[in-house]
């Protein structure tokens, strides 16, 4: 552990509600006297209503490039860079970070945050498997680095899938070494109408199982389309074109032998991207009006689920078993007793967790079977251990439960 730059002092109470630190030194000044005044630090979304005691953390100016080492495919930057320059800067060298942010302004740190890296993580493993490594400072100032700069570099404890999709609720990961991609020659996607959710569960087992390489394949019940369906499906593949075309064929025809679906539509690159990012946007780090809560499930139990939420929005990720869902409020407490009830049909222990953002609060993760609440306990202390150890007084992110 060490502290970084050279110390100046940091005076909170003359702060305004947002601080905006210039590198990791001030940074890291910030957050020891925030845990000596025990005042909240806020790095995501600030709360709705201002809390008292609280700084919400900007890190916009953190976004330098450090080091891009084309040959091994690997960029060290500060995490405060939005993704979309990234990208542009990276096109440059024909080279990507296959990612969709909630929005054009989110920033490599909200993709290590939330660990969600939209509709592409299914071919291309998302944030935990991009991420390979940070330089974090915790709550007390001290500083500490996990992970490096080449694919294999884990001995021991992996800290940085713990900080994966942590919400910052252990530490501020203000630096990272990313694992990046050749920029794809061609995209093609498709566009499957689906008759009723029932058929879910058999169509992606279908396609899943074909071996067929898929890069997107998200199912979506959403008002921006200007066909109405009562689901759709978004299957698209990305990489040389001959190879693309080949393998969108075979989808067409395994898609369309699934009893259900309607006419299939095929589309170019510009349509692809306008549905995937807002599908990007149905995510419980994004701007949505409604509550969004974020299921994870097995697939033989989505359809009974949606039908607990028969009008709702929702987006489905069918290989990493996730499932968001736009409800209002007062749906939130009967649906999870529903949801309690169906973790019954399931042996594993933990069927269903979620994660739902309503008002203030973030809760993450949540689960919702008592078939071992022996183990729940024993997970829910071990937790706590954990943020003890990172954050004694509690003042990262202190609305999010885990």
């Amino acid at each position: 552990m060490n502290n970084e730059g050279e110390s100046k002092p940091v005076t909170l109470s003359e702060a305004p509600h947002s601080l905006r630190p210039a590198d990791a030194g001030e940074l890291s000044r910030i957050l020891e006297k925030a845990s000596i005044d025990k005042t909240s630090i806020f790095t995501g979304a600030p709360p709705k209503e201002k809390l008292d005691r609280s700084i919400f953390l900007d890190l916009s100016s953190l976004d330098r490039i450090v080091e891009h080492v084309q040959e091994d495919m690997v960029i060290t930057l500060e995490t405060g860079i939005k993704i979309a320059e990234l990208n542009s800067y990276l096109a440059r060298s024909g080279q990507w970070l296959p990612v969709h942010g909630s929005s054009q302004n989110s920033t490599v740190l909200e993709l290590i945050e939330t660990g969600n890296g939209g509709p592409l993580d299914t071919g291309f493993g998302g944030p935990r498997n991009l991420v390979l490594g940070l330089d974090t400072i915790m709550a007390d100032g001290s500083s500490f680095k996990c992970g490096g700069k080449i694919v294999k570099n884990v001995t021991g404890y992996d800290l940085t899938k713990l900080l994966v999709g942590s919400r910052s609720w252990l530490g501020v990961s203000h630096r990272a070494h990313l694992r990046l991609f050749a920029l794809p020659e061609y995209k093609e996607a498709l566009l499957v109408p689906l008759k009723s959710t029932e058929i879910i569960p058999e169509f992606c087992k279908r396609l899943i199982s074909s071996g067929i390489a898929i890069k997107v394949l998200e199912i979506a019940r959403a008002d921006f389309l200007s066909e109405k369906f009562e689901s759709f499906a978004l299957v698209a593949d990305y990489g040389h074109r001959k190879e693309v075309e080949e393998s969108i064929d075979q989808l067409e025809n395994l898609a369309s032998s699934v009893s259900g679906t309607g006419a299939i539509q095929r589309l170019n690159e510009g349509s692809l991207e306008t549905i995937l990012e807002k599908l990007s946007g149905y995510s419980i780090s994004g701007d949505a009006g409604d509550d969004i809560v974020e299921l994870s499930a097995p697939l033989k139990l989505i359809a009974e689920i949606l039908d607990q939420v028969p009008a709702s929005s929702f987006n489905l990720r069918p290989v990493l078993g996730k499932l968001t869902l736009s409800i209002n409020e007062d749906q939130l407490g009967s649906l999870e007793d529903k949801l309690a009830c169906l973790t019954k049909q399931c042996s594993l222990a933990s069927a269903i967790t979620l994660a739902c953002r309503s008002g203030n609060d973030l809760y993450k993760v949540k689960s919702l079977s008592k078939v071992n609440q022996e183990n729940d306990a024993r997970l829910s202390a071990l937790k706590m251990t954990i943020k003890k150890r990172f954050d004694p007084e509690f003042i990262l992110n202190p609305l999010v439960r885990f």
